[in-house]
């Protein structure tokens, strides 16, 4: 269910930081898949309002989840730093 509404959510070319800021609620959920799916929904919208739910995705217990966080946090910011939270910490100030 929330793989189908993330998908229609993604076809929408209105309300874009809108989407951006629910799929950044999202990474704080408890199922793995959702919050992996909310990660790569992000990298696709290059919106900024999650880069810190994204850090902190990057200390996830579940390594996809740090993996898609980590690959978020490089396309939204085009910035090629390694796959460790204090990293982009450091450079989001």
């Amino acid at each position: 269910e929330f793989a189908r509404a993330a998908r229609l959510a993604l076809e929408h070319r209105l309300f874009r930081e809108r989407i951006a800021e629910a799929f950044a609620q999202a990474l704080r959920r408890d199922d793995v898949h959702e919050v992996r799916l909310s990660c790569r929904a992000l990298e696709q919208l290059r919106s900024p309002v999650a880069l810190r739910g994204l850090i902190e995705c990057l200390e996830h217990s579940e390594p996809s989840v740090r993996e898609a966080a980590w690959k978020a946090l490089r396309a939204i910011t085009g910035a090629e730093l390694p796959l460790e939270a204090a990293s982009w910490a450091e450079s989001a100030g």
